[in-house]
């Protein structure tokens, strides 16, 4: 049973990294963001949009269960249900790119 606890957890942990959040804020959040922007270089624009989306991005496991719930928190609601299913997607791939990686060496 602590096995599986800890599997959960690296899972979790996988999916509430930076490499997830930066390549769904990139992807869906980024384009619209006002780019007339003079006071930030799109750099920090992202970096803040990353530490934005990571804290409105909540993952843990479901009670009692083998499950993952991930949610996001948003003041567009429209929003919600295309960002998690693209942290689902990325973080999808992005696993699958760590172990595919891990298994050539």
């Amino acid at each position: 049973l602590r096995i599986l606890w800890e599997i959960f957890n690296k899972e979790i942990e996988i999916i509430k990294n930076y490499p997830i959040a930066s390549r769904v804020v990139n992807d869906l959040i980024l384009e619209k963001i006002d780019q007339t922007s003079l006071i930030l270089t799109r750099k920090e624009i992202f970096e803040q949009e990353v530490e934005n989306f990571l804290v409105n991005l909540k993952v843990e496991n479901a009670r009692n269960s083998n499950v993952i719930e991930v949610s996001y928190k948003s003041k567009d609601q429209s929003l919600v249900a295309p960002i998690v299913d693209k942290v689902i997607e990325t973080y999808q791939i992005y696993r699958s790119e760590i172990y595919e990686e891990f298994d050539t060496y």
